[in-house]
């Protein structure tokens, strides 16, 4: 079961003896070493470790808080952290909407080659809605 403690703090889906339960984040311990973003605050960087840790792996990891909670940072984070420790990791990151979907590719195409990450785009989108930062993730036939 999933619920939400506060929902004006970022929040991390994770498990404890196979339930899925939300654990409020603001007490968290610092203990994510060298973290890319060196501002992330005490939640980001416990959402962080955790969700490197694999504490809940092979379930998904849920992040969700209101706009503005740094969601998008984290995930960032966390993602980089990945794939930095972990080389042989597959990371599917999922968003609800182009614009958020084209974040994370702005936000790690700066570090991560395009022959390391792809990013998925409907057939329906036009290319000309596509940054050319993204669009050097993407697979196109130079017509959409």
């Amino acid at each position: 079961m999933i619920r939400l403690i506060n929902p004006y703090h970022l929040q991390v889906a994770s498990c404890s003896a196979g339930n899925r339960i939300s654990k409020d984040l603001s007490n968290a311990s610092l203990s994510l070493r060298n973290p890319r973003n060196a501002r992330l605050n005490r939640q980001q960087l416990q959402a962080v470790e955790e969700i490197v840790a694999g504490v809940c792996r092979p379930m998904p990891y849920l992040l969700f808080g209101p706009p503005g909670t740094g969601k998008t940072v984290t995930l960032v984070e966390a993602i980089w952290q990945i794939y930095i420790t972990q080389p042989t990791a597959r990371i599917l990151a999922c968003a609800p909407t182009n614009t958020a979907a084209d974040l994370l590719v702005k936000r790690l195409g700066t570090s991560v080659p395009s022959s390391e990450m792809l990013r998925i785009m409907a057939f329906s989108r036009p290319l000309q809605a596509v940054d050319s930062d993204v669009l050097q993730f993407t697979l196109h036939d130079g017509e959409g």
